[in-house]
């Protein structure tokens, strides 16, 4: 198609008509934003009783079991969705690559920079977590154009600049609670809404 051929106003009908599909196919997969939210609760409230426990060796475990397996479903669902529908918006494949990003950055932090010491300690670990999954859920809510999420998204910094004040212990709480309002919450909202369309 030429451009040449529209109106600049249909040009903006086009790509408003673009920007809401785009956003009603991000709520068709709320159920991410809902999968990692209770994955990454789970994990969260694992490691702390086992921070309680003074197992502190074994505190590793729920993210790695737990994060693969999330990797693995979303695999799987991406592939059943690649074969359903034929046509990728940009939005959605530029939120994709958001997250492969965040999700890379998240998986070198936990398992490779802290482990070999390229980071020294783990009390970094959960800032660092939080400040990334911030900017993928600040990102995310800018591309499908949402207030709420974008407004939920900043909770993740609200986070982080709790845990300069709050001993590294309880880091793993303030995340935990942060992932209610801020991945669960719209995650929800947008199955809801999508089950309406």
């Amino acid at each position: 198609m030429d451009n040449e051929h529209f109106s600049p106003n249909e040009q903006l009908k086009v790509i408003q008509m673009m920007i809401e599909k785009t956003k009603k196919e991000t709520a068709e997969n709320g159920w991410s934003l809902i999968m990692w939210g209770w994955l990454l609760l789970a994990s969260c409230l694992s490691a702390y009783v086992i921070f309680w426990m003074k197992k502190y060796e074994w505190s590793f475990l729920p993210w790695a079991l737990l994060m693969p397996l999330g990797g693995i479903i979303q695999m799987i669902v991406e592939l059943k969705e690649k074969d359903r529908k034929k046509i990728k918006t940009y939005a959605e494949r530029a939120i994709s690559w958001v997250w492969i990003v965040c999700g890379g950055a998240m998986f070198f932090i936990g398992f490779v920079a802290v482990p070999t010491h390229i980071l020294s300690g783990w009390e970094s670990i959960t800032a660092m977590e939080c400040l990334i999954a911030g900017i993928g859920s600040v990102v995310t809510a800018k591309i499908i154009d949402w207030d709420f999420m974008f407004y939920s998204a900043l909770l993740w910094f609200v986070a982080v600049i709790l845990m300069i004040f709050i001993h590294p212990y309880y880091h793993i709480l303030i995340m935990g609670i942060t992932i209610i309002p801020a991945y669960l919450v719209p995650g929800y909202i947008l199955r809801s809404k999508y089950k309406q369309a």
